[in-house]
């Protein structure tokens, strides 16, 4: 099992909540001009570093959504179906 460590970029402003992050993220065009790292790299650096720096990095809430992996053809069922 990885062990788990907590990771702080800057003393929270609000109240902190344990969140897991599932990889599906909406970014703002304006984040690739801020991004230094070279080649494959891990984005939560990248998050980390800019949060560190001021940037607002944000969680959505996606517990009452259902989710899909629709990365084959054949996962895609019409309307909607299980």
């Amino acid at each position: 099992m990885p062990e788990q460590r907590q990771v702080t970029a800057r003393q929270p402003t609000g109240q902190v909540h344990e969140l897991a992050f599932c990889g599906i993220q909406i970014l703002s065009p304006d984040i690739f001009a801020k991004m230094s790292e070279k080649g494959a790299f891990s984005i939560i650096q990248t998050y980390l570093r800019l949060a560190q720096q001021g940037e607002r990095i944000c969680a959505f809430h996606a517990d009452p959504f259902e989710w899909r992996d629709v990365g084959k053809l054949d996962q895609i069922v019409p309307g909607g179906q299980k």
